[in-house]
């Protein structure tokens, strides 16, 4: 029992309960803005408009009328948006920098008047402007008519990241634009103004760029600009987030002078990394800190490390924090212990292949037996030839949680997995080529692909949509074409569980699992039973409707066998029909949890919905403006349920509407259940249950679910916090979240 003056005490000295910590990704990008502008408060709208987004971990400014932001600063942000109202200080150099910038992997965005003024001085110069760095043909003045606002999308592109949440844009009475529909050689037009002008333009060679046709000023300190009630802010964040890949260190204990640079050439070849930065560490160790700025770390050994306990503990804590980790040769075959990550990452099961199990070397191998030829490790890999010399493990054997992907052609190992890190991966291979040295796999052969493929499998998951939709449906395309344009996943695959059921050796390589059904399951008892064993090997798996529906029309269209009861989050049995009506977003709990963030509106003409709201050891996150469930997250395991049937009104129009926040929901809901670890009293998610959870708790004991800060401490999911939420909070007391 807690004494009433003790609840009373803790409720006057509430502690706000936090939003958990854990990102849908767990690294938030940082961009800055490089406007031409002598208005500080031009500059301050923008970045104020971006930081309200909630997407950026910073938005920095820098003044281009004034100075220019050198190579060096440039590259510590993952994109830059660049526009002009006033004169660039020196637009030569300026172009020059960005120019370099693009080619080292960073993103950059064009917005006028950078790409529509006659002006040169407003326009970038330098290499920019002659090494086919423009996208917009510069110098066609622009137009100051309107108001303008978006012209309609086309299905080729309504699924593009760039208008992802994009429905209204008003441009206001000046809707600056540029005066040309004219483009360079890649460009190509995502969006339009209502006049047919340029709005949103992309590209097909240059990974990394975006323009703009939109001056990103708004009306809230220029009054004739774009409307702020508007999503201009989401369509310049989304062109952001567009332009930027996975940021890597390179963590080599390698003295070649030539070597690490040839890592990162054919890393950044294949245009699907960004920038890469490389780390000595046969002279030092890098700090978590250090880690924590790059989304993925590719180590490898040719020198013995500085200091491989300290190495293997930090990328242990790199791995937990949700960091991505990819280990080559030699340190994934070794000759010695100081030539692979040690501490905890060697002792604690963070390693895939035996490093102590010694190499082969001196013997021509080629590409082996592939047993997942459809995983995005082996996307584009035709070929791979390791050369005369094939350094590669000489051990074949792996723990439990790891999945070999391919192997070579002696059937040493190759690729591997874990089920139990969704963000590991180990290759057996060297990454250097006979680029550099003869001997080493040949660069005309596939091995970029290879090394790049994995370091965005370790950044980007790999998820299924696992429908009962019928060969060939178009709601199937529909939610994979959805979940591609979001650019978050390495890939996604799908299987038609109305005929058949996947296998355990089939679930195994993916990181997380999206669930419907239209129509019965083939066996949904069996589907059942193989979902409970992949969460229980560290795979996350989302459940929409209707397969969190138990309609008596389609007793077999929802999972059964030992998925019932524990691993429900909406519960199956008694619950009936799904709703089918007009409904829309409603009231949202945790309105920063990761899973809702970016989620602003969504409507559907006929939204199927669970019929019910309880829920069964899990968090409300928000509900339908009948109050029924639309998201809400487990307590216990990797395990999401979302009341919103998966395709769009691109499918069928009675749907949710297309470009809201249908995609962006279940985007953020795979994500969480990769990178999240459930942990039953981990209120505040910081990943441990601790004194300040139990606060919180204690802060709302008595009181009904509502939103705000009292939304988490809900642990059973029975809308009120009461004694056996407590109760659970206490039997993990002091609980670390591991995998």
């Amino acid at each position: 029992m807690i004494k009433r003056g003790l609840w009373l005490m803790t409720f006057v000295l509430a502690i706000v309960v936090a939003s958990p910590e854990a990102l849908a990704a767990f690294r938030k990008p940082r961009v800055l803005l490089a406007g031409a502008e002598n208005t500080a408060a031009y500059l301050n709208d923008v970045q104020a408009k971006l930081n309200g987004l909630g997407w950026f971990a910073a938005v920095d400014i820098f003044n281009t009328a004034a100075g220019t932001p050198s190579a060096a600063t440039l590259r510590q942000y993952d994109a830059v948006m660049v526009w002009s109202r006033d004169s660039f200080s020196d637009a030569t150099t300026l172009g020059s920098n960005l120019a370099d910038y693009v080619d080292a992997g960073g993103g950059v965005v064009v917005a006028t008047f950078a790409n529509s003024e006659t002006n040169a001085a407003m326009q970038l110069g330098g290499r920019w402007a002659t090494g086919g760095y423009n996208l917009i043909t510069p110098g066609g003045g622009f137009l100051s008519s309107g108001p303008q606002s978006m012209a309609a999308i086309s299905a080729a592109n309504d699924a593009d990241l760039l208008v992802n949440g994009v429905q209204t844009l008003n441009g206001g009475m000046f809707s600056f634009r540029p005066n040309t529909t004219s483009l360079l050689p890649g460009a190509f037009v995502v969006a339009n103004w209502t006049d047919g002008k340029l709005l949103a333009v992309a590209s097909t060679t240059l990974p990394g760029r975006v323009d703009l046709g939109m001056f990103p000023v708004s009306n809230t300190v220029f009054p004739d600009s774009w409307v702020a009630a508007h999503d201009g802010a989401r369509l310049m964040g989304n062109a952001l987030l567009r332009t930027i890949r996975p940021r890597v260190l390179l963590v080599a204990a390698d003295g070649s002078g030539a070597f690490p640079p040839d890592v990162v050439a054919k890393l950044r070849s294949t245009g699907k990394i960004g920038i890469v930065d490389t780390f000595a560490a046969q002279t030092a160790t890098p700090t978590l800190a250090t880690l924590l700025t790059y989304d993925a770390a590719l180590v490898y050994s040719n020198l013995p490390f500085s200091d491989p306990g300290a190495l293997g503990d930090v990328l242990a804590d790199y791995t937990d924090r949700g960091g991505g980790v990819v280990v080559g040769m030699f340190a994934t075959g070794a000759p010695g212990a100081s030539g692979f990550p040690a501490g905890r990452f060697a002792l604690q099961g963070y390693a895939l292949t035996s490093p102590t199990g010694g190499r082969t070397t001196g013997s021509a191998a080629t590409l082996g037996a592939v047993a997942y030829p459809d995983h995005p490790i082996m996307a584009g890999v035709a070929s791979f030839n390791g050369g005369t010399s094939s350094p590669r493990p000489t051990s074949t054997a792996v723990p439990g949680h790891a999945t070999v992907i391919a192997n070579w052609s002696d059937g040493k190992l190759l690729a591997v997995t874990s089920t139990r890190f969704p963000n590991r991966a180990d290759l057996g291979f060297f990454p250097p080529s006979n680029t550099v040295s003869g001997g080493l796999w040949d660069a005309a052969t596939d091995g970029a692909k290879l090394l790049a493929n994995t370091v965005e499998y370790v950044v980007k998951p790999y998820v299924m949509y696992l429908h009962s939709d019928g060969p060939g449906s178009t709601n199937t395309l529909n939610v994979r074409t959805r979940l591609l344009g979001l650019r978050r996943f390495s890939a996604v695959t799908t299987f038609d569980a109305a005929a058949g059921t996947p296998t355990a050796a089939q679930l195994r390589p993916l990181n997380a699992v999206l669930l419907s059904s239209d129509f019965d399951y083939t066996d949904a008892v069996t589907l059942g039973n193989r979902l409970a064993d992949y969460v229980d090997a560290g795979g996350g798996v989302v459940v929409s409707t209707f397969a969190n529906v138990a309609d008596p029309s389609f007793p077999g269209a929802y999972p059964q066998g030992r998925w019932i009861p524990d691993y429900q989050v909406i519960p199956t049995a008694g619950n009936g029909a799904a709703v089918i009506s007009t409904a829309s977003l409603g009231t949202i709990f945790q309105s920063g949890h990761p899973i809702m963030l970016g989620v602003a509106k969504l409507l559907a003409l006929n939204a199927f919905r669970p019929p019910i709201s309880t829920l069964s050891n899990a968090t409300r996150l928000a509900n339908w403006n009948d109050g029924r469930t639309l998201a809400a997250v487990s307590t216990r395991k990797r395990r999401v349920d979302l009341g919103l049937f998966p395709p769009s009104s691109t499918a069928f129009s009675s749907y949710w509407a297309t470009r809201q926040g249908g995609a962006t929901l279940m985007g953020n809901a795979l994500q969480w259940v990769v990178n999240s670890t459930p942990c039953l009293g981990d209120i505040d998610g910081n990943g441990a249950v601790g004194a300040n959870d139990l606060s919180n708790l204690l802060a709302c004991f008595g009181l009904a679910v509502t939103p705000g800060p009292c939304a988490a401490a809900d642990l059973d999911g029975n809308g009120t916090i009461g004694a056996n939420d407590l109760s659970n909070l206490l039997a993990n007391f002091g609980v670390t979240c591991t995998r």
